[in-house]
C-alpha cells in the first residue's frame, strides 16, 4: 500500500501468458558458460568492426 492508501497490484506472466506463481518464477536461465560464451561472440564482433 501507497502512503496515500492506494493498494498496487503487480501482475506478470510468463512468454506463454501463465501467470507467475511467488516461489516457481525461474531463476537466471544462462549459465556462467553460456555468458562466456555470448560475451566471447560479442568481442569477436566487435574487434571484425574495425
Amino acid at each position: 500500500m501507497t502512503d496515500n492508501g492506494i493498494a498496487v497490484i503487480e501482475l506478470c506472466s510468463d512468454s506463454a501468458g501463465d501467470p507467475l506463481t511467488e516461489g516457481k518464477t525461474p531463476v537466471n536461465t544462462y549459465t556462467h558458460a553460456m555468458m562466456r560464451d555470448i560475451d566471447e561472440a560479442v568481442l569477436k564482433a566487435r574487434s571484425t568492426m574495425t
